[in-house]
């Protein structure tokens, strides 16, 4: 929250630049981008604790190798996401440096923020979250059924909306690709018809 904090002064105390987009319209893009990621960022860290949570709670239930295995890495997966969404928010290695955006003038601050969000949502990062969260998941599942045959079908159930959930995070994701670079797209056509 500080370095956000602290990129949003700097921006703010940043020299306008020739760009005539108004001022307020600037801003409130700027804040809007700010609680959507706030929003979704605070949904990844309370996920992450349930799963992480909930991972070790079933390892003490379930005494299989396979769904041990499953939860140490469906527990990975939730740790690499919740990294990722930090990384994003505060400018580590996967999102930049926020300190430095925010000494870039308004319009660059805001079109630098809306590609850091864009690659989030895409790419290797997507890519990332999938294959170390799916695979774990679904050999706890594996386990599990072993572990309790009496409930297989159900667990098969489970196993089933879960990967549902898993296919489902790729057109999402890429819906929200698109929303960002149509987002920067806007901003360069504009950029460009001021210049």
């Amino acid at each position: 929250m500080r370095s956000e904090k602290g990129a949003i002064d700097a921006w703010q105390a940043a020299p306008a630049e020739p760009f005539t987009m108004p001022i307020d319209a600037l801003r409130a893009r700027v804040d809007r981008l700010a609680r959507r990621t706030r929003v979704r960022n605070y949904g990844g860290y309370t996920t992450t604790a349930i799963v992480v949570a909930g991972a070790l709670w079933w390892m003490t239930r379930i005494a299989d190798p396979f769904a041990t295995a499953g939860a140490l890495l469906t527990m990975a997966g939730a740790l690499t996401i919740a990294a990722q969404l930090r990384a994003t928010r505060s400018g580590g290695p996967m999102g930049g440096d926020a300190a430095a955006l925010g000494r870039t003038g308004s319009f660059d601050f805001h079109r630098a923020e809306l590609e850091r969000q864009l690659d989030f949502h895409r790419g290797p990062q997507l890519w990332i979250r999938l294959g170390v969260f799916g695979p774990g998941a679904l050999l706890f599942f594996a386990g599990f059924a072993r572990a309790q045959p009496h409930l297989a079908r159900t667990i098969g159930w489970e196993a089933l909306a879960c990967v549902l959930m898993l296919a489902a995070a790729v057109p999402l994701n890429a819906w929200y690709a698109r929303d960002y670079q149509r987002q920067i797209d806007e901003l360069d056509h504009l950029r460009k018809d001021q210049s």
